[in-house]
């Protein structure tokens, strides 16, 4: 009878594990290769096309691994992938996080914002794969990963842009994400 219940117990705990792995796997492929961004044309095209700089989500999943690989610590953070979808006024960030030989996925809701020429992604939802979490929980986890951090995420955008250009607003469309830019009258024509 002993043995029938010790069985029955590991067999649950074990399904259980199985259950709780196949939710935390991440929901999309994900890796750190990008393409780079030619970044001077398109700030160069979005000057012709009534200044606004049009980035689609492969763009800004570039942008952003380019970011992650060029991080001097990132060696040590265990971010494996990334990508970013855009939806009306909000971006989702998916991450494939390595820890401990397990990979799990993480995705973070938010909204984009504009200040001081630098993005501002402000998180309002998480989920660790198919597990939604408070913010409290998903802060914990992150500690544990080296990925806690302060929020919103700030992303200075000053340095891929040339002194005379200046960005006056940001707008998340579907699947894009415009830079209204300004230009300084040095560069318009009289």
């Amino acid at each position: 009878m002993r043995k029938r219940l010790l069985l029955t117990a590991t067999a649950v705990v074990l399904g259980g594990l199985v259950t709780l792995y196949i939710l935390v796997q991440p929901t999309r492929q994900l890796d750190l290769i990008y393409t780079k961004v030619p970044w001077n044309e398109r700030v160069r095209g979005a000057i012709l096309n009534l200044g606004v700089l049009s980035l689609s989500e492969e763009d800004i999943s570039n942008l952003v691994k380019e970011q992650i690989s060029r991080h001097p610590a990132a060696k040590q953070l265990p971010i494996a992938g990334v990508a970013v979808e855009l939806e009306y006024d909000q971006a989702i960030v998916y991450l494939k996080v390595q820890k401990g030989g397990m990979s799990f996925g993480m995705e973070v809701r938010g909204t984009v914002a504009l200040r001081n020429e630098a993005l501002l992604f402000t998180p309002t939802a998480y989920r660790v794969g198919r597990i939604p979490l408070s913010a409290e929980a998903f802060q914990r986890i992150a500690a544990n990963t080296k990925l806690a951090g302060r929020t919103p995420v700030v992303w200075n955008l000053r340095p891929l842009l040339p002194r005379e250009i200046g960005i006056k607003s940001v707008v998340v469309k579907k699947d894009q994400l415009d830079l209204v830019l300004t230009v300084s009258r040095l560069l318009q024509q009289p």
